[in-house]
């Protein structure tokens, strides 16, 4: 069964890191997607969390090389043997637009005293505050 990503921030396309990780290249972009959520504005990126009712909009991509997932991994300081340390922390988590299940990046540190993007979307938050 092939591995999917929903990427919701710097990594989706149109930003610099987009490119400058290989994402192209290592995936396939199958559409914007939903997943469940909240977004916080954490300065220079988002950061998402499950709580609450709310969705977060992003991108959905098929994995054509596994690699991908170490590198991203690595972006996002995602340390599968201590999470505890790690910034993000990698779940499969259901699509709410779609019948699947896609790795996420959710935000593993405190969000207290930031905003919460009430749109769901960094795209459209940046765009509006940028």
């Amino acid at each position: 069964m092939p591995e999917f990503i929903f990427l919701y921030g710097s990594l989706m396309r149109g930003f610099e890191m987009h490119e400058s990780l290989d994402i192209p290249r290592m995936t396939e972009f199958l559409g914007e997607a939903k997943c469940k959520g909240k977004l916080y504005d954490m300065g220079e990126f988002p950061g998402m969390t499950l709580e609450g009712n709310g969705r977060v909009r992003g991108e959905l991509y098929r994995v054509s090389d596994e690699n991908i997932i170490d590198i991203m991994d690595r972006y996002e300081g995602y340390y599968p043997e201590s999470t505890r340390e790690s910034t993000y922390v990698r779940r499969l988590e259901e699509m709410v637009d779609r019948d699947l299940k896609a790795w996420v990046y959710v935000y593993n540190e405190s969000t207290n005293g930031q905003d919460v993007i009430e749109s769901g979307s960094w795209r459209d938050y940046l765009r509006h505050n940028g």
